[in-house]
């Protein structure tokens, strides 16, 4: 027996709809007839967020993506409820009218956009933005600090150079997460700007390692930040870590995740680095996970002393370590009140979701396990906080 598609009944025609992930083919259906439109228009009313063509997103109904020219007139009709924009859209064809319109999104939590006078340059912007990926420009992004800073709770900035973060601090007093891609080439400069009294996750990284900071300087950046929860640092080649300074650093009682990832380097295999590094390690004694990865001088011996003195470590994640004899690292965990999960070897990355939006504020489950920066989400969705509290 054959079934017209226009005898369907309402409920079957929404659930086709819903594996359509195209704005365009939505489109489409909707000018089929006075009901299609209808049933689109619902469809893509309980639509959260937009999406360029190439985005990395697990397809899901309240998920759908778009090309430019179609997002610039239509997205503020058709989407009344889009909370999420990312619309990096290979960096081409957006123009300031499409952040004019964004005005018109009540529900607008979080954009991505590649080019920061995108934003700078919008008159008006809904007032509940609270999430902004996007590149670091000088000329704009005093703007955008400015004008969504009171309300920013999480920042992504590509190519910033760490020295400005001083400047901006104070624009930004709700910030939850922080994540710099730092400029390349670029010298250390102390961190001495207004505490980041509410930052939860700091995610400092590069591209290359010319880009990233020393240890000492990333770890000083922790007093400033006293509810850090968690803490992501790509670090520099030893020429560019020669003054330790452990006093600089303050006891955190509030980390409980730590991620380090190194560069390779003959220096490393001066005791001074590794001595520096526990000493500021057991400043932080609700540490509860731990990586130390892609550094083949960290030795057996190194490791058992992290073991025997954060006495509340959970996990051990030292992939890339010069480690001889595992049997060492075992008698001394198994002396432990409680053994520590250790992963040794090579770095075989457990499955990490790849969306750019994730779900939930949870850096143990999309970000503790990334070896590199691309990996991290690029934006969590904290309305999922939110709703929580």
């Amino acid at each position: 027996m054959t079934i017209h598609i226009d005898s369907l009944p309402n409920e079957i025609i929404l659930e086709i709809f819903e594996y359509l992930y195209e704005l365009m083919d939505m489109i489409n259906c909707s000018y089929v007839c006075k009901r299609w439109r209808c049933l689109a228009l619902y469809r893509l009313s309980r639509v959260k967020g937009l999406c360029g063509p190439y985005c990395e997103y697990t397809i899901c109904s309240d998920i759908i993506s778009a090309n430019v020219n179609e997002s610039e007139y239509k997205i503020t009709k058709l989407l009344p409820n889009l909370k999420i924009i990312d619309s990096l859209f290979d960096g081409r064809g957006l123009t300031v009218r499409f952040t004019h319109a964004l005005v018109h999104l009540k529900q607008l939590r979080a954009v991505r956009l590649y080019y920061p006078h995108l934003l700078a340059r919008a008159t008006v912007l809904p007032t509940k933005i609270h999430s902004v990926n996007t590149h670091y420009s000088r000329r704009y992004f005093g703007l955008i600090a400015s004008q969504l800073g009171p309300q920013l709770k999480q920042l992504y900035l590509m190519i910033f150079p760490f020295r400005e973060l001083a400047t901006y601090a104070h624009l930004m007093p709700l910030l939850i997460r922080l994540h710099l891609q730092l400029k390349p080439v670029e010298p250390d400069v102390y961190y001495h700007g207004p505490e980041l009294s509410n930052l939860q996750i700091l995610e400092l990284v590069a591209k290359n390692q010319n880009g990233v900071i020393s240890l000492n300087l990333a770890l000083y950046m922790l007093n400033y930040c006293p509810k850090l929860k968690s803490a992501y640092f790509c670090l520099r080649t030893e020429k560019f870590c020669k003054k330790l300074y452990p006093s600089r650093i303050d006891r955190h009682t509030n980390l409980e995740d730590l991620v380090l990832i190194f560069h390779t380097n003959r220096q490393w295999r001066n005791p001074d680095y590794w001595n520096f590094l526990i000493v500021a390690l057991t400043k932080f004694p609700n540490l509860k996970h731990l990586a130390i990865r892609d550094n083949c001088r960290l030795t057996e011996g190194v490791i058992i002393q992290i073991l025997e003195r954060l006495p509340n470590l959970r996990i051990l994640d030292v992939r890339g370590a010069l480690v001889d004899s595992e049997t060492l690292i075992q008698t001394a965990n198994s002396k432990r009140e409680k053994p520590v999960e250790i992963f040794l070897g090579f770095y075989q990355m457990r499955y990490v979701p790849t969306n750019r939006m994730n779900p939930k504020l949870d850096f143990m489950r999309h970000c503790f396990f990334v070896n590199e920066f691309p990996g991290l989400p690029r934006l969590f969705d904290l309305e999922e906080e939110e709703d929580d509290e």
